[in-house]
């Protein structure tokens, strides 16, 4: 609700710079990555999930109306870094007491359902703040954000139980914690995440076709609706054959992106085909990795991997999207679409590899 208004905000309102709002987002990002290992560790260590998720949620449900109260780029800036310090406090405990409160043999549809309702979500909520700008003042928007976080804190104080594990005596990167599969697992995951590319490029694509203005929000509406739809269909598909075969679900809808994008002039029908399967594949991608961790981690151990799962991703995503856009940028669309077909196939290798030798997932 706030995240779809807070750009047109500090640019409109504030007369800030495109620069600084990357920069913000860029500031408070980062932090929200490098906080998700370490509370996914303390969560492993005090055995408990369920007060840490509350906090980081707590945290941001406070910080986010405060935009209402600032007048300079650098308080927005404050604002979003504790936004941001909310998620990443309360990440990764919230994804080990999921993947603890289900029988692991249903931990895809649990995270698939996550996934639909989260994502609906962020289709929903900047729905409502666009109504409400119409009614009233943007900073009383800001302030009315307060309700559905409120809203959401109570039940999950109330209706979340929480799953006692067993304290983790190590923490940290030891031979218990992560698998020499499990290595291999990340590490093909990283690489998938190097070639993932905001659904921003496809935006940007649309435009470079000359397609009108008014088609863009409906590009971006499919996009959205089939990377929230995808979650539920896939989680059960994890469930049913295992999270490493399910993930190659996602290669294929990836390479299709790719090779659509390669192969064919961008117009509407090839930016409509190509949000379709990029859709696909975000819904593949923020489901089965989640719900694949849980299969080569013990529950007392789950915190901290997850906090090194997001860790990775976040970095890879951004030098991923650097890349992607400076090549696009430098060599044209083409090489740039090359670059992530390449990587995801370099990725699948070491999915396969992992697959073909897997044995018992926790040695």
């Amino acid at each position: 609700m706030v995240l779809s208004l807070y750009p047109l905000y500090l640019i409109v309102y504030l007369k800030c710079s495109k620069s600084i709002l990357g920069l913000i987002d860029g500031i408070s990002e980062a932090i929200s990555y490098f906080l998700r290992p370490i509370s996914g560790k303390l969560s492993d260590k005090v055995g408990k999930r369920k007060s840490l998720a509350l906090l980081g949620y707590l945290i941001s449900n406070i910080s986010k109306p405060l935009l209402a109260l600032t007048s300079t780029w650098g308080q927005v800036l404050l604002v979003r870094v504790a936004d941001r310090i909310g998620k990443g406090i309360r990440t990764a405990p919230r994804d080990a007491l999921l993947s603890s409160s289900v029988n692991e043999r249903e931990a895809g549809r649990a995270f698939g359902l996550h996934r639909t309702l989260d994502q609906a979500g962020a289709v929903i909520g900047p729905l409502i703040a666009t109504a409400l700008v119409t009614l009233m003042d943007l900073r009383k928007v800001f302030l009315a954000s307060l309700l559905p976080g409120s809203t959401a804190l109570i039940v999950l104080y109330l209706l979340v139980r929480e799953v006692e594990v067993r304290k983790a005596n190590i923490i940290g990167l030891d031979t218990k914690t992560v698998s020499g599969r499990l290595k291999l697992v990340l590490t093909s995951l990283a690489l998938l995440y190097l070639a993932t590319f905001t659904p921003s490029f496809i935006l940007v694509g649309a435009r470079e076709a000359n397609l009108s203005t008014s088609l863009i929000p409906l590009i971006y509406a499919l996009l959205n609706f089939l990377h929230a739809s995808l979650g539920l269909p896939i989680g059960a598909l994890t469930d049913r054959v295992g999270g490493e075969r399910a993930l190659i679900v996602g290669y294929f809808f990836i390479t299709l992106t790719s090779l659509i994008a390669l192969l064919s002039p961008f117009n509407f029908i090839s930016i409509m085909i190509v949000a379709s399967t990029y859709g696909c594949y975000l819904g593949v991608l923020d489901t089965v990795p989640r719900a694949l961790i849980p299969t080569y981690v013990p529950p007392s151990r789950r915190g901290t991997v997850y906090g090194i799962y997001y860790l990775l991703a976040g970095i890879s995503s951004f030098v991923g999207n650097s890349l992607f856009g400076y090549l696009w940028s430098s060599r044209g669309v083409k090489a740039a679409f090359g670059y992530s077909l390449s990587l995801s196939l370099l990725s699948l290798t070491i999915l396969i590899f992992t697959l073909v030798n897997k044995r018992d997932p926790h040695q």
